[in-house]
Order: structure tokens, then sequence, then C-alpha cells
């Protein structure tokens, strides 16, 4: 995967030490709260394990995201397609020492910029659980427009957003 680059971040291939910070997040109860029910460490392990090793020389997929200068993990950042549509995703889980710092907005930005930019997508979506108002948050302040309600994930009515390449060099 490219790695990309902001004033804080780098967003990186998965390598194979990141699995146990990567199960760790993921076993988090607070931070999978909007996205799934947590597995047993066996189970999150084998996920997280598949994880890496699916994302390895793709041009869209899921980053690890990481503090620039101390190298310390702050979580994941994804663009990826939206499962049963052709709609390319961004998203984001942070372990919650991240939160709160502008740290998914940041990564969620320069997602958008290299798939508009460097991708040439026409649009990117996202959707997040209607609850989750830091993630509303985050998706407004990188310009995307609520579109309703959408079902994904197996999950109906979850908060549909939207952003066109045109927004984005409008926004930008």
């Amino acid at each position: 995967m490219k790695e990309l680059l902001t004033p804080r971040l780098r967003l990186r291939g998965f390598r194979d030490d990141d699995l146990p910070a990567l199960t760790a997040m993921n076993r988090d109860p607070e931070v999978m709260r909007y996205v799934r029910a947590v597995g047993s460490e066996e189970e999150e392990t084998r996920k997280a394990a598949a994880l890496i090793a699916e994302n390895r020389d793709k041009t869209l997929g899921i980053w690890a995201v990481e503090g620039r200068e101390d190298g310390a993990f702050h979580g994941a950042g994804m663009l990826v397609p939206l499962p049963e549509s052709d709609d390319i995703e961004v998203g984001y889980r942070l372990v919650k020492s991240a939160w709160g710092r502008g740290i998914a907005t940041e990564a969620a930005r320069c997602l958008c910029d290299y798939g508009f930019g460097e991708v040439g997508l026409e649009e990117i979506v996202a959707v997040t659980d209607p609850g989750n108002e830091a993630s509303k948050r985050v998706l407004a302040k990188i310009g995307m427009s609520f579109q309703g309600l959408r079902r994904a994930y197996g999950v109906e009515g979850l908060h549909f957003f939207r952003l066109t390449c045109g927004d984005w060099q409008r926004f930008r």
C-alpha cells in the first residue's frame, strides 16, 4: 500500500508486528461499540492477522494510522468498497488514546485526498451508526453531506454520507 503522510500522521500498510496493537484495539468494547460485537482474543487475533495479510500491495484497503514523530499506533483508516455496492467508503477506527485529538479527521481527509487526487474516484461515501455523534462530526468536517439512511454491513438504518470529487475540490 502506498504510504500517505499528513503533518502529524503516517498511514501505511499494516505489518506483522502491528498484530498485537490491532488485536487489542479490536477487543476494546468502547472502540467497537458502533462497529460490531467483540470476539475472543483468539477470534480477534485471527481477524487481525487476516486483515494484515489481505491488505498488502493494494491501491485501496486498510492502512495503519501512526504518529509521524513517535510511531505510536493510533488505529486504522480505510478506503474500501462498501459491501453489496459499487461505492467506495472512507472509515476509521482509533484506539481510545487517539480520541478527541483530530486524528480521525486528519486521517479521513488524507484518505479522501488520496482517493480523489491519486486514485481518481468520482465520489466517496461513509456509513455510521446513528448514535455515533463523534463519527458524524468527523464526516461533516471533511465535507461529507448526510444523504439519509442506508442498509450496510447487514444493518438497517445507518446514516449515509457522500462526498463528490467536485465538492471535495470546492471544500479544500
